[in-house]
């Protein structure tokens, strides 16, 4: 596949055969070395995603449940003043 690539670089960067190799595509065909290219499954991609949101989602439920139960316990044992005193000035 990584055939096809240097080709399309080139010719996505504008390059004309015979004419000096623009710098953008001149970093891509200098550095082919260092990686590979692998074609991808766009269903399985997707579904990585979904499953990494839901955990998200399943961690950010649970400290906010966490957190509402922290402040109801807290609300429970504050010794709320009934009576309290309003005074004017001026």
């Amino acid at each position: 596949m990584l055939g096809g690539l240097a080709p399309a670089a080139l010719s996505v960067s504008g390059h004309v055969p015979g004419i000096a190799v623009p710098y953008p595509a001149h970093i891509f065909l200098a550095n082919q070395n260092l990686y590979t290219v692998e074609q991808n499954d766009a269903e399985e991609l997707v579904a990585r995603a979904a499953r990494n949101i839901e955990q998200l989602l399943g961690k950010r439920s649970a400290a906010l449940e966490k957190l509402a139960t922290a402040a109801e316990s807290l609300q429970l044992e504050h010794r709320w003043k009934d009576d309290f005193e309003v005074t004017r000035t001026g």
